[in-house]
């Protein structure tokens, strides 16, 4: 913890080495379609579709069904 933060994302595990591809109800998704927030205890972590604080009308994906079933299209 004594790194400054941006040292420790760098560090951690990136999200390029984890997804090889990324569809959302058969569009393709990309890299930027998730944001990363840092953890203490669990280091990087990785959100999909998530909201943009920064964006004033921000257009979320919905799913129309959740659950392990349904994570494929």
């Amino acid at each position: 913890m004594e790194l400054e933060k941006e040292d420790r994302v760098q560090l951690g595990h990136q999200l390029q080495d984890m997804i090889l591809s990324c569809t959302f109800k058969g569009y393709s998704c990309s890299y930027d379609d998730f944001r990363v927030t840092f953890n203490p205890y669990y280091g990087n972590c990785f959100t999909y579709n998530a909201v943009d604080p920064d964006n004033e009308s921000p257009s979320l994906l919905v799913s129309q069904r959740s659950g392990s079933l349904y994570g494929k299209y």
